[in-house]
Parts: C-alpha cells; sequence; structure tokens
C-alpha cells in the first residue's frame, strides 16, 4: 500500500513493450528509457568543462566521474525498475515486497 503522503506518485508505470512484454517503472526514472548503455554518459557535463586546462587531464577526470550514473540506471528487473543499489529488506532484516521498496 502507497504512504498516503506519497499521494499515488510512487507507483510504478506500467510500459509496453513493442514485443507484448511490459515492466513498471518509477515515473522519476522514466526519463532515463531514452538512455541506453552508449548514450548514458551524455548525462555527465562535457570533459572539457573540468578545467583542467589539459585534455587528458579533463578526459581522465570525466571517466572518474562516469561511474556515477550507472547508480541511477534503472534496474529493469526490479519492481519500479530501482536501481541495484535499492535496499530489499528493512532495517530489522525483513524481506520487503516489491511496492514496499518503492515505498
Amino acid at each position: 500500500m502507497a504512504h498516503q503522503d506519497w499521494k499515488g506518485q510512487n507507483i510504478p508505470h506500467v510500459i509496453k513493450e513493442f514485443d507484448g512484454s511490459s515492466f513498471s517503472i518509477l515515473p522519476i526514472l522514466e526519463c532515463f528509457l531514452k538512455y541506453n548503455e552508449d548514450t548514458i554518459y551524455d548525462l555527465l557535463p562535457s570533459a572539457d568543462s573540468y578545467g583542467w586546462g589539459d585534455h587528458f587531464a579533463n578526459i581522465y577526470a570525466w571517466a572518474q566521474n562516469a561511474y556515477r550514473v550507472v547508480e541511477i540506471i534503472p534496474d529493469f528487473s526490479r519492481f519500479g525498475c530501482l536501481p541495484a543499489w535499492f535496499p530489499t529488506t528493512d532495517r530489522l532484516n525483513r524481506k520487503l515486497t516489491g511496492q514496499g521498496q518503492v515505498n
């Protein structure tokens, strides 16, 4: 059951694929559907914006920050497409339902 303060905003939307399959994704994560493994790094500022004054240093700094994008990539095998680091248990180590994890 969704928490009353969320007013239903945390209920995942069902997305139907062209092949008939479907998955549920949180509305806040839907914006990432337009990205794939080749374009997800477009979310980072350009390497030249790092301001090191050296192309190699800028690229290196960009590469070190690229891993942060992976933290927000939806995991399509989970209810709500929650990223992998979202907990599956509560503080007392009790297993949460899919909607419980989303809440």
